[in-house]
């Protein structure tokens, strides 16, 4: 990741901290968006550009997972037929 960035990005990126920043534990992926330097994440975590990599795989961030699932809308579902409180896959 280009550690020069200032510009912010219009959509989230996963970002999480590089090896040896913070424990393992706390390395899981947050959706962030660029702010100069650093990224603004969902949960409040402050992440500097400079301890973060862009990363799709890991672990989500739990609160930001939380947080973006009371506000994120799922067009794809409305109306879909439920099934024990499950989408019907078939």
């Amino acid at each position: 990741m280009d550690t020069e960035q200032t510009a912010p990005t219009a959509s989230p990126v996963p970002v999480r901290y590089r090896v040896g920043v913070v424990g393992e534990s706390r390395r899981v992926v947050h959706p962030a968006v660029l702010d100069g330097t650093r990224y603004l994440v969902r949960c409040g975590e402050p992440l500097p550009v400079s301890q973060v990599e862009v990363e799709r795989d890991g672990m989500p961030c739990m609160k930001c997972a939380a947080l973006l699932s009371l506000v994120t809308p799922v067009p794809a579902l409305h109306g879909a037929p439920m099934v024990g409180g499950v989408v019907d896959a078939a």
